[in-house]
């Protein structure tokens, strides 16, 4: 099972189609399901669901066991690094064009949030940073006082 990320926004936002021979960030308009589950706690109403390098949402909550990582785990932390710097320059773009916007991140992404907080651009581009599982992250500018 994979995990999911989706972003809202106040205004329609930009989707980014997969590209099967360089995979990187995507964004499509969720489905309707998604649509029906998300609306019950996002408060934006232009909704879209992100993917990664591997076609999912997986890179924006893994983390290597810091303890003893793996050369694999290692490169695979590089790989997902690449995803975040992708997604942050999306969502600043977004939030250039509609304001803060709301990030979900699950596995389960019909289950209601079990955290919220607030970030910013930034901490999306830190070295350690991922999505907490059925997070509810709102992201503002570069610093968290800009907004």
């Amino acid at each position: 099972m994979c995990n999911y990320l989706f972003v809202a926004a106040d205004q329609p936002l930009p989707t980014l189609a997969r590209n099967e021979e360089s995979p990187c960030v995507y964004v499509t308009e969720a489905s309707d399901p998604e649509l029906a589950a998300m609306r019950h706690w996002l408060t934006k109403p232009f909704i879209y669901d992100i993917g990664s390098h591997l076609g999912c949402g997986c890179p924006f909550s893994c983390e290597p066991n810091w303890d003893n990582p793996s050369e694999d785990d290692l490169r695979e932390w590089s790989d997902n690094r690449r995803d975040f710097g992708q997604l942050a320059t999306y969502l600043e773009g977004a939030i250039a064009l509609a304001g803060p916007v709301e990030v979900y991140n699950g596995f389960d992404y019909w289950e209601p949030p079990l955290q919220r907080r607030s970030i910013s651009i930034r901490d999306l581009r830190g070295d350690r940073f991922v999505f907490d599982e059925r997070e509810l992250v709102t992201v503002q500018g570069s610093t968290i006082a800009e907004a």
